[in-house]
């Protein structure tokens, strides 16, 4: 059944709402899903922060110039198109549509937003090939302590030498008296 016009405004706005409010955007293929595993990724995305919302490729081009995301296109886009909002983390929707593109060769990530630009399906990849935020701190803090740990070790090493040669000649000293 055809939109109406009004119905077409109404969907472009909340795409525009959705489209601000996400720290990402990522845009797959899906066409030939079946619906078990549509159900199955929305929960997916769901219980971590994001959304699938499923929209025209012209309602999704109008939304994205209007949400300020210059240079998107939608000739990228092919086939029936899903959205993946992420709302918490910005890998969530890429990782998610990733994921399930293991599972099922008809999904395919073509493209998504950032941080007001458009990404190409290169750019998605690698969004989604990030880990998880807690893990990057987690490195990012080894990277931190590695030196610190590194100098109380040599500091140690110079202390416990020192200490060694004051015992070694203490024991010369008693042994010649």
């Amino acid at each position: 059944m055809a939109l109406t016009k009004q119905q077409k405004q109404e969907q472009i706005q909340a795409l525009v709402e959705k489209m601000q409010k996400s720290k990402s955007v990522a845009f797959a293929s899906y066409t030939g899903v079946p619906m078990a595993a549509q159900t199955e990724l929305r929960q997916s995305l769901r219980s971590n922060g994001a959304e699938l919302k499923v929209a025209k490729k012209t309602l999704i081009a109008l939304a994205a110039k209007e949400a300020g995301f210059e240079g998107f296109e939608t000739s990228v886009l092919d086939g029936q198109v899903v959205a993946a909002f992420s709302y918490e983390e910005p890998t969530a929707g890429p990782q998610a549509l990733k994921k399930f593109a293991k599972a099922f060769k008809q999904i395919e990530l073509q493209a998504g937003l950032f941080e007001g630009k458009s990404l190409s399906k290169a750019q998605v990849q690698e969004l989604a090939d990030l880990p998880p935020r807690e893990v990057l701190l987690a490195k990012l803090l080894g990277s931190m302590m590695a030196p610190v740990s590194g100098f109380v070790g040599v500091g140690s090493n110079v202390i416990s030498g020192f200490v060694r040669v004051l015992n070694g000649h203490k024991e010369n000293l008693e042994t010649a008296a």
